[in-house]
């Protein structure tokens, strides 16, 4: 809980509804990847976002910019180096390949099960 308890100050919430948003954002990205799975879509970062899209009422533009706000906001943070981790083709990293790299990164992160 000792990782939450920064974020949980700055967002003037509690370490453990921080622990929850994360599992809560890594079961949604899970879902997504096992949809694309089971539907015999490519399994990557880009129809996975589609899948979230849907799933979340947005449209995928809506969500990928949602998604480069935090890239670019990532990279403009003091965990930079973090970010620039990220698996990309280009400078930046995309929506598609920030969701990879999650699901790569954190996939076995979540407690409890689907």
């Amino acid at each position: 809980m000792k990782r939450y308890t920064k974020v949980a100050r700055s967002e003037n919430t509690t370490a453990n509804k921080i622990k929850q948003k994360k599992e809560n954002a890594l079961r949604s990205i899970r879902l997504a990847y096992s949809k694309s799975y089971m539907q015999g879509k490519r399994f990557d970062g880009k129809t996975v976002l589609q899948h979230m899209a849907e799933r979340s009422g947005k449209t995928e533009d809506e969500f990928t910019a949602m998604f480069d706000n935090y890239i670019a906001e990532g990279l403009a943070s003091e965990n930079k180096r973090y970010w620039e981790r990220i698996k990309k083709k280009g400078n930046i990293p995309t929506a598609a390949e920030l969701l990879d790299f999650i699901y790569d990164k954190f996939e076995v992160d979540i407690e409890g099960f689907i």
